[in-house]
């Protein structure tokens, strides 16, 4: 994408290139891709989302927890946001602000097993056992 063009990009035609890129290993493209769309879509949470991910593929945690922030706002219902957050936090150190992201986010979840699943993962990285069995439960 030429910084020069101007065109319009549907939604759903943005994840097929998007989908594209990441098969072909190409985070470049892709952050390209999504620089792109979010000018023109800037309300849309997915995009958030997803710059997020791949910014958390590229150890990039401040730029891909700012992109989960906002998601959270557009969406706060999207429990993907949630644990995407979570994932950040914890990365960048800050275990207890992770656990309450995905506990606050368990009272969201029609089937909150995945969330607790996390939550276990988080405390067994930490050598916290006791709680990391009763997360798995």
């Amino acid at each position: 994408l030429s910084q020069d063009q101007s065109f319009y990009l549907d939604p759903v035609v943005i994840e097929e290139i998007f989908d594209f890129y990441r098969a072909a290993d190409d985070s470049g493209k892709a952050l390209r891709l999504l620089d792109f769309a979010l000018r023109q879509h800037p309300y849309n949470s997915d995009l958030h989302l997803k710059r997020s991910q791949l910014f958390f593929g590229e150890e990039q945690f401040e730029l891909a927890l700012a992109d989960a922030r906002r998601a959270l706002e557009l969406s706060p219902l999207d429990i993907a946001c949630h644990v995407q957050k979570a994932r950040c936090v914890a990365e960048m150190g800050q275990l207890e602000l992770a656990l309450e992201t995905l506990a606050s986010a368990t009272s969201l979840a029609p089937e909150p097993s995945e969330l607790l699943y996390q939550m276990g993962q988080l405390y067994q990285g930490a050598e916290r056992w006791e709680e990391a069995i009763a997360h798995y439960g």
